[in-house]
Parts: structure tokens; sequence; C-alpha cells
């Protein structure tokens, strides 16, 4: 399961279970390259307008990469 967290005084959860997870893209810009952070938006069909937004991730890219390779490890558990 993928969990984002948001709000200080106010709190928004948004998870997806990782064989509801369609596709994943990460955005960084300039400054999140140069720093190594950025965001990562999971597509989740049928889930807050379709997505969960993982907002100021570091190591992005790593992240988004340990993500996939546990949604095709737990579709290769489902059969």
């Amino acid at each position: 399961m993928s969990t984002g967290k948001y709000g200080l005084i106010g709190r928004r959860v948004c998870e997806a279970k990782l064989d509801s997870i369609a596709s994943s893209i990460v955005t960084q810009g300039l400054f999140g390259r140069l720093l190594n952070y950025g965001n990562i938006i999971l597509s989740v069909p049928g889930h807050y307008a379709g997505s969960v937004p993982l907002l100021g991730v570091a190591d992005p890219i790593r992240v988004r990469a340990i993500i996939e390779d546990a949604c095709v490890r737990k579709a290769g558990q489902a059969k």
C-alpha cells in the first residue's frame, strides 16, 4: 500500500493498494533535480479523481522504482 499524508493542522490521507496502481509519474523542477527531490503521482482508477500525489519525495526516481517493484511482486503473488 502506498500512502500520502498532507497537512499541518488538518490532515488528508490518500492510500492506494499496490494492485490498483495503474502507472506512476515523477515530476522534478530544476531545484528538485539539483537537490534530488520531487513529486510522484500514482494513477489509481476510481480514486480521488484517478490519482494519489506523493509530494516532496526525496530521491523520487528510486522511490518510484521501489513502488513499481512492489507492484510487480504483488502481481506475481496473486497468480
